[in-house]
C-alpha cells in the first residue's frame, strides 16, 4: 500500500469523527433556549396528567380555553417525559443524538448512492454547516433522522405494497412530531418523477410512487384527519405575518444567507466541472429545495439534507463511484482508535456538568414573581410566555379543572397561531407604549409586568419607569419586574 492510500482512509475518519464530535459539542454546551421547550413541557405535563390530548389553551388569559389544534403532541409528550425524567439534560441528549445520527446517516448513504469517502465526508460538512442553526432543541430537529431514513427508502426501493405500509409508518410518525412533513412528500416526489425520467419508464416510478401515497395517507391518520393540512397552511402563514424572522426569505448579510449563498456558488461550481452528469431527480432536488430556501429561512436545513447526497456523487470521479473504501492496516486502526478516545475525552471536558439557559430567559425574575403571595395575570414578551407557563402552571387531573390551574396567566407566547389579529395588535401595541397603553393593560386587569430590555427596551420599558402606577419588583440582565400599585 502507497503511502497516500495508507493515509487516506485514516484522513477520511478523522475527518468525519471531527465534525461528529464539533456537532455533539456544539449542542451539548450551547445555553438552551426555553422559549419553545418550555411550553411544549408544560403541554405535555397537561396531557401526562389528564391522559388526554391538550385541545384547549390553559396558559394565557387573553385566549383562556380556546380550542387549538395541538399538532404537535407527541413532541410536547417527549419533552415532558425527558424533563420529568432527566431535567434539561434529557432533551438535550435525544437531540445531540438525533443530530449525531443524521450527520452519520449522510455519510453512509452517501457513500451507498457511490460517492467516495472523500466526498462523503465533504456532504457530513455541507450538511452540517447548512444544519448549524437549527442543530438546538427543537421538534424539527428530532425528525431529521425521519428524512434519513427516507432517503434510505428511495435508495432501496421494497416492494409497492410494503413500501406503501413503511411510507404510511413514517408519515405519521413524523405528522405527530413536527409539522415540516411536507418536504418528505416533495422529496419523494422529486425523487419518482426523476426516476420515470432517468430511465424513460413509468414503471421505475411505481416503488416510489407507492411510498409517496403511504406518506400522504400517513399524515391524514392523526388526530385531526386531513385539518393538519389547514394547520400546516396557517402556521406556515402566521409567522410570515407576524415578523417571526426564520419565516423570512434569508438576507445575504445574515449568517443564515450567507451560508446558503456558499452552497449555491458550490452547486454552481461543481455543475459547470460535471456538466451534464446529474440525475433529473437531483436537479428537481437542487432546484425544489433550492427555491424553498431562499423564501424562507428555516428551510435552509431541509435544502442542506436533500442536496447533500447529489452533491457527493457529483464530486466523485465517475470511474471511482461505488468502489470500496481500502481497509486500513491494524497498526492504523490502533492509532485511529486512541485518538478517538482522546477526542471522546477532549470533547467530555468539554460539556458543562450542568445545563446553562438561553441569557434571555427569566429564571431570577420569574423566582421573584413566586414570591408574591398572590397571581396576577402577567404582561411579558412571547418568548418568556413558554417558561412562565412550564413554572406557573400545575397540571391536573381532576374533571372540575380539566386545564388545570396557572397561578400567573400570560398574555401570550410563542403559539403565535392561537391568537387572532386583534389580540397581536394589542400585543404591539402595548409593548410599544402607543398612547392608551396604561388604559389597554387595565382593561386586561395586567397586574404584573415581565419586560424584556431587547424587546421592550425602546417602547414599554421606559414608559414604565417613568409611570407612578407601577413599581420595581426585580431587575436583571433578563429584563425587569413590575407590580400595579394598588
Amino acid at each position: 500500500m502507497s503511502r497516500r492510500s495508507a493515509i487516506g482512509p485514516s484522513l477520511h475518519w478523522l475527518l468525519l469523527g471531527g465534525l461528529l464530535g464539533l456537532a455533539l459539542l456544539l449542542i451539548l454546551s450551547r445555553p438552551l433556549p426555553t422559549n419553545d421547550y418550555s411550553i411544549y413541557v408544560a403541554m405535555g405535563r397537561q396531557m401526562l396528567a389528564t391522559g388526554t390530548l391538550l385541545e384547549r389553551d390553559p396558559f394565557s388569559f387573553t385566549q383562556p380555553g380556546v380550542e387549538f389544534q395541538h399538532a404537535s403532541w407527541a413532541y410536547a409528550l417527549l419533552c415532558a417525559c425527558s424533563h420529568e425524567a432527566f431535567g434539561y439534560q434529557g432533551i438535550r441528549v435525544l437531540v445531540a443524538g438525533a443530530a449525531l445520527v443524521t450527520l452519520a446517516g449522510v455519510w453512509v448513504l452517501a457513500r451507498r448512492a457511490g460517492a467516495g469517502p472523500r466526498a462523503a465526508v465533504l456532504a457530513v460538512l455541507y450538511a452540517w454547516v447548512l444544519l448549524l442553526q437549527n442543530l438546538g432543541v427543537r421538534g424539527q430537529t428530532l425528525v431529521y433522522p425521519l428524512f434519513l431514513a427516507l432517503v434510505a427508502l428511495t435508495q432501496r426501493p421494497l416492494r409497492p405494497w410494503l413500501g406503501a405500509v413503511v411510507g404510511l409508518l413514517l408519515g405519521w410518525i413524523w405528522t405527530q412530531l413536527h409539522g415540516s412533513f411536507p418536504v418528505a412528500l416533495l422529496y419523494c416526489g422529486a425523487v419518482t418523477v426523476g426516476a420515470a425520467v432517468n430511465t424513460r419508464s413509468l414503471r421505475a416510478a411505481v416503488p416510489g410512487a407507492a411510498l409517496g401515497v403511504g406518506l400522504l395517507a400517513g399524515t391524514l391518520l392523526g388526530p385531526y384527519g386531513p385539518w393538519i393540512w389547514s394547520y400546516i397552511h396557517s402556521n406556515g402563514a402566521i409567522p410570515r405575518e407576524r415578523g417571526i424572522l426564520e419565516w423570512y426569505p434569508p438576507a445575504l448579510i445574515s449568517f443564515e444567507g450567507a451560508r446558503l449563498s456558499v452552497a449555491l456558488l458550490a452547486w454552481a461550481g461543481v455543475l459547470t466541472w460535471r456538466r451534464g452528469r446529474m440525475g433529473f431527480d437531483n436537479w428537481l432536488l437542487l432546484l425544489g429545495f433550492g427555491c424553498m430556501a431562499l423564501s424562507a429561512t428555516r428551510i435552509i436545513a431541509w435544502f442542506g439534507l436533500a442536496t447533500a447526497l447529489p452533491l457527493a456523487v457529483m464530486v466523485t470521479a465517475p470511474g471511482r463511484r461505488h468502489q470500496p473504501a481500502p481497509a486500513l492496516p491494524r497498526p492504523q486502526r490502533a492509532v485511529l482508535a486512541v485518538l478517538g478516545l482522546a477526542w471522546v475525552a477532549l470533547l467530555a471536558q468539554g460539556v458543562p456538568r450542568q445545563v446553562e439557559l438561553a441569557a434571555d430567559t427569566p429564571v431570577a425574575l420569574a423566582e421573584r414573581l413566586a414570591e408574591e403571595p398572590t397571581g396576577g395575570r402577567v404582561f411579558a414578551p412571547m418568548e418568556a410566555g413558554g417558561y412562565l407557563a412550564w413554572r406557573f402552571h400545575s397540571p391536573s387531573a381532576d374533571p372540575s379543572l380539566p386545564l388545570g390551574v396557572m397561578e400567573h396567566p400570560t398574555f401570550l407566547d410563542m403559539r403565535v397561531w392561537i391568537w387572532p389579529d386583534p389580540i397581536w395588535e394589542e400585543f404591539l401595541a402595548i409593548s410599544a407604549a402607543e398612547p392608551g397603553w396604561q388604559e389597554r393593560l387595565d382593561a386586561w386587569e395586567v397586574r404584573y409586568l415581565l419586560l424584556s430590555h431587547s424587546f421592550h427596551g425602546a417602547g414599554l420599558l421606559p414608559a414604565v419607569g417613568h409611570s407612578p402606577r407601577w413599581e420595581p419588583l426585580a431587575e436583571d440582565s433578563a429584563g425587569a419586574l413590575y407590580r400595579r400599585v394598588d
